[in-house]
């Protein structure tokens, strides 16, 4: 199945409400036929279609992540479950919680049972990979080595249009192995220090695209 929404129309306001401060880092997700919106402390307030006029209920759990982060984006993972990704203030630290939707509390994952995760845009994808380099890690779209100009082609699938960089350039043609040395990548559990994060350059306005199928 595939959720969709009508059409939008105007609604009152109620400004006796609490505030809710959402994070700017993510877009909502839907899900089961409910929006939510990430609040920056890790609350939600949820829009229910079946209830229109009631616009978004606070929820009262979750309350709080319970670790300190810069910036938080919210996904839909490929199981379903919610999952929040936190990123520190110079990369690290990173954690990923996911909602347990039993006590409505954000439990800490240690491992993501051999997904990748990309995220640092306003879409966060969560996928199932056999490539052993990407397992257990989250890309974040910040390169080393961003060449000033790249030669790209117009790549369409279904109703995904992306540029493409082009097979064979010199800056994507991948030797010796390298093929993840060129984003910043933090794999969960590592004992090792995270690649550096400052030097990088971040690709604005960009989105995580999947042509795999």
């Amino acid at each position: 199945t595939v959720d969709a929404w009508g059409d939008w129309d105007f609604a009152s306001s109620d400004h006796d409400q609490p505030s809710f401060l959402t994070s700017q880092d993510c877009n909502p997700v839907l899900r089961d036929g409910f929006l939510y919106l990430l609040g920056k402390d890790g609350a939600f307030a949820v829009y229910d279609d079946s209830r229109h006029d009631e616009g978004f209920n606070i929820l009262e759990k979750p309350q709080s992540f319970m670790f300190d982060h810069k910036h938080s984006y919210l996904a839909k993972s490929d199981r379903g479950e919610l999952m929040a990704v936190l990123i520190g203030h110079r990369g690290t630290p990173v954690n990923v919680v996911k909602l347990n939707e039993h006590t409505m509390q954000w439990e800490k994952l240690e491992s993501l049972d051999g997904r990748a995760l990309f995220t640092g845009t306003l879409t966060t994808t969560v996928k199932k990979t056999n490539i052993k380099w990407m397992q257990n890690k989250i890309f974040l779209p910040r390169l080393y080595d961003w060449p000033q100009n790249i030669h790209v082609d117009l790549v369409q699938r279904e109703d995904d249009v992306a540029f493409v960089p082009k097979d064979g350039h010199a800056y994507t043609t991948v030797k010796h192995d390298d093929y993840g040395t060129k984003v910043w990548s933090y794999e969960l559990g590592q004992p090792q220090e995270a690649m550096e994060f400052w030097g990088t350059e971040r690709v604005n306005y960009g989105i995580w695209v999947d042509f795999s199928t």
